[in-house]
């Protein structure tokens, strides 16, 4: 089944087997639309968290919180700001997302990541109840070379932000 029509049955991917115990038992629920981003990303989390669950768009969003909720698995989501809606006419779907969470999954925290410096729209995302935003890298400007580091220090960053926001 294609990733954009996967719904609430569609069965739950596998853990990531792991050498060592995670720093934090949280799962994190990844949604960006960048498959490349999204698989980098994922590799750095799952050293530090329980495990990570990647998502695309927002029904595979909602499909996963409801899947992460029946499991009972202790989760925050991390959501790209900048991504198609659900119309795919408009490119604030992580703002669509946010709304979602907060009126359907009000007990799951949602950080949003972006590489725009918006104040209004940062604002409003606040507002909507962003429990933080973070500054994505800006892969198009990146070196290839450049790539893995600053997804490295984007991780690191978001790691220590999750552990402040709900310790370990």
């Amino acid at each position: 089944i294609p990733a954009t029509q996967a719904g609430p049955e569609a069965p739950a991917p596998p853990r990531t087997l792991r050498v060592s115990p995670p720093r934090n038992r949280l799962t994190i629920l990844l949604c960006a639309d960048e498959s490349t981003f999204r698989h980098l990303l994922k590799k750095r989390l799952i050293e530090h968290f329980e495990d990570a669950v990647t998502v695309a768009n927002f029904d595979d969003y909602v499909a996963a919180c409801k899947r992460l909720l029946a499991d009972r698995r202790p989760f925050l989501s991390l959501v790209d700001l900048l991504m198609s809606t659900r119309s795919r006419e408009g490119y604030l779907g992580g703002l669509e997302v946010l709304q979602e969470s907060v009126q359907s999954f009000p007990q799951v925290k949602v950080l949003l990541m972006t590489d725009l410096s918006d104040d209004a729209l940062l604002g409003m995302a606040r507002r909507q109840g962003a429990a933080a935003i973070l500054e994505k890298p800006g892969l198009a400007r990146l070196r290839v070379d450049e790539f893995e580091k600053s997804i490295e220090a984007f991780a690191k960053t978001f790691c220590e932000e999750v552990d402040r926001l709900v310790p370990p």
